[in-house]
């Protein structure tokens, strides 16, 4: 198991098999090995710095209904809101009075505000605070509105794709949603000049180690 987590860290990747054996052999001296591995690894690369953002939940309304979240349409147990524009420009200038230079707008996926609206936003975020980024988390759209928002000053867009396994991803999501266009979308995004921010998530329902090892390769 050593021998794979030298060739890991050299290589930068393993292969499916030798990958599955090494998830499903770990104990814990073999697990300390790799956090500090990881941990060298991640100060060599990025260094000690730490960029801290200012996370805005400006809607909990979603019209999905994805297993694994806790704002999905078929919850009924969680009082609904949506943020206005006021509301969100005021986080913004108590973040901004606080020190933050990076804003995520983040909120279920609703279309309560429709794309000129929160292009409006956007303009009206950049113009009062210049010197700070605008990072957005709200689902899928189209090629059209994801220029809109980039035209309007939009820096950055997070849009996780949960599972690289189709079959995984379809029992997370509805029908509606379709992996191919949540990929798609991260091309479409990078096209126009986001930078983007994705990735799987780790003990979903139903998730197993080939799972797992189908997200690493």
């Amino acid at each position: 198991m050593f021998e794979l987590i030298d060739k890991l860290e050299k290589d930068c990747h393993l292969e499916k098999d030798e990958y599955k054996l090494l998830l499903t052999s770990l104990d814990d001296r073999m697990l300390d090995e790799l956090c500090s591995r990881a941990q060298r690894y991640a100060i060599e690369r990025f260094g000690r710095k730490i960029f801290v953002r200012g996370l805005i939940e400006i809607s909990n309304i979603c019209r999905n209904d994805c297993l694994y979240c806790g704002i999905r349409k078929s919850n009924k147990t969680i009082e609904r809101y949506q943020l206005t524009e006021d509301q969100i420009i005021e986080c913004c200038k108590q973040g901004h009075n606080a020190g933050f230079r990076t804003f995520v707008l983040q909120g279920g996926e609703n279309r309560i505000l429709s794309t000129k609206q929160l292009c409006s936003l956007i303009e009206n975020i950049k113009n009062r605070f210049p010197d700070s980024a605008i990072t957005l988390s709200l689902g899928e759209w189209e090629f059209e509105d994801y220029k809109a928002f980039r035209q309007a000053g939009a820096d950055r867009y997070l849009l996780r794709h949960e599972a690289a396994s189709a079959q995984l991803y379809s029992k997370l999501h509805p029908s509606a949603m379709l992996q191919e266009h949540r990929i798609n979308s991260l091309y479409q995004l990078k096209e126009l000049g986001f930078q983007t921010g994705c990735g799987m998530m780790i003990g979903a329902p139903y998730q197993t180690i080939d799972h797992l090892v189908e997200d690493l390769i």
